[in-house]
C-alpha cells in the first residue's frame, strides 16, 4: 500500500529495521474513517 501511495511510508532507523511516523499513520486512519463515514 505505500508503494502506491495508499499508505505513509516507512522510514528507515538503521541497516534492518523501519518504522512509521506516528503522526501520519493516525492522520491516515482518521482520513479512512471519515472516508467510511461519508460513503
Amino acid at each position: 500500500m505505500a508503494k502506491e501511495g495508499r499508505f505513509p511510508a516507512p522510514v528507515q532507523i538503521s541497516e534492518k529495521r523501519l518504522a512509521y511516523v506516528r503522526a501520519e499513520v493516525e492522520a491516515w486512519i482518521d482520513a479512512q474513517i471519515s472516508k467510511r463515514e461519508i460513503a
